[in-house]
């Protein structure tokens, strides 16, 4: 069963029609990792063997999750674009606003895209990178945009906009993949 753009209404509809006398087993791509808890957990309760893939549910009682390590994920890419950068100026990312308080004129930064705040492995990607660059590149300072929810659109006016208003901005990172065409 296919659901567009993470619609979690539809996908928490699904799961609830989910027969689990017709079932055995169901592979999931949760749209968010905390509301569809409860029909995971009634799902394995009754029986149903139940794997996420690519995004998780870690708090429900899914039996595993196949997929990366998305902190780590988002600490290499911070790493790798820190390291070409040079180590110094702001970095930027999607999810809040898109200056943070008090920044004057900074030598270079980076803006940080995300996909959805509620998608576990987008906001896991988005952590790892802030973190690697707190710890590793504290003279390059992070921009976090809005959520871009992947929508092209949503995405390239974003970066259009950071790169109208900021100067400083020598590198994009983005926790999706999906809404980065823009």
């Amino acid at each position: 069963l296919r659901t567009e753009h993470h619609d979690l209404e539809t996908q928490l509809r699904l799961l609830g029609e989910i027969d689990e006398n017709g079932c055995d087993g169901l592979i999931l791509v949760p749209s968010d990792e905390r509301a569809l808890n409860a029909e995971i957990d009634r799902l394995v309760a009754a029986g149903v063997r139940v794997v996420c893939i690519n995004s998780d549910a870690p708090g429900s009682r899914r039996h595993t999750f196949i997929g990366q390590d998305f902190h780590r994920g988002g600490r290499v890419a911070a790493e790798v674009l820190g390291k070409l950068i040079g180590g110094g100026g702001p970095v930027g990312t999607m999810a809040g606003s898109l200056r943070p308080p008090g920044a004057d004129r900074v030598e270079a930064s980076v803006f940080a895209v995300g996909g959805y705040p509620e998608i576990f492995a987008h906001r896991r990607r988005l952590e790892g990178f802030l973190d690697e660059f707190r710890e590793f590149f504290p003279g390059i300072r992070t921009i976090t945009g809005p959520p871009c929810y992947d929508e092209p659109e949503l995405a390239y006016q974003a970066v259009a906009n950071i790169l109208d208003e900021d100067e400083t901005v020598r590198g994009v990172f983005t926790s999706t993949g999906a809404g980065t065409l823009g």
